[in-house]
């Protein structure tokens, strides 16, 4: 019997939703120090955008692991609207076969993506470019039902196109998990909270479960719970 391969899609788009101190960041970091078994074609270029308030140790010690392995590291402290509109951001000449990862670590929960001209920026780069230009993208954020205006919409339209979304166990995220369990589950809302509700029972730290979009993704591999280590 032919084993399923459980690599992420290249391009794929990735939403990481949390509470504030639930490991977003960290599980970004680690699905990037993997690149090679995480995604079905390794990365040859890191673009890392987070605010200028953020914790970037860790992000600077998986620059210096990818750069020894030969992958290109860009960081940023704000989003980089200007070099968007340049083009020299995601060059559009790029050759298709090589892979890249953009990483928004909350660029939405804080002031700097809040305007409506870096919303849409992202959800081109989310929803347009990455299909084109072999790149993909996580997106890491605190409570997706917890904005309003140009926020909301903006999350609204990257929740309708992601590829994955993994979501932080924490009781208070419950009522998220209802709400997408009835958006995208229906008829079967049971399978996504009793899923959620089994890794709450276990009560281990920096759990999270993923929901695979992907249309070719086989069935029973579209609910994933995975735990990390610490």
């Amino acid at each position: 019997m032919m084993e399923e391969d459980i690599r992420l899609c290249t391009p794929c788009t990735l939403i990481i939703t949390g509470g504030s101190n639930s490991g977003k960041t960290q599980l970004a970091i680690d699905l990037v120090s993997q690149h090679r078994q995480v995604f079905k074609t390794p990365a040859v270029e890191l673009i890392w955008c987070h605010s200028p308030q953020a914790n970037i140790t860790p992000v600077h010690r998986l620059a210096d692991e990818l750069r020894a392995d030969n992958v290109r590291v860009r960081l940023f402290d704000r989003f980089p609207l200007q070099e968007f509109k340049t083009r020299t951001l995601i060059p559009q000449d790029s050759p298709t076969q090589q892979h890249r990862i953009i990483c928004f670590d909350d660029m939405l929960t804080t002031d700097l993506g809040a305007s409506s001209e870096r919303c849409r920026a992202i959800q081109e780069i989310f929803n347009v470019v990455s299909h084109h230009q072999e790149l993909s993208v996580i997106l890491t954020i605190q409570n997706i039902a917890g904005y309003t205006g140009t926020q909301r919409q903006c999350i609204s339209s990257l929740l309708r196109s992601c590829s994955y979304l993994a979501i932080n166990v924490n009781r208070r995220m419950i009522p998220i998990v209802r709400q997408i369990a009835t958006s995208y589950y229906s008829g079967e809302t049971w399978r996504l909270i009793d899923s959620y509700r089994d890794m709450l029972c276990s009560e281990q730290p920096f759990q999270n479960l993923t929901l695979d979009f992907v249309n070719m993704s086989p069935d029973p591999l579209r609910t994933a719970c995975h735990r990390r280590t610490v």
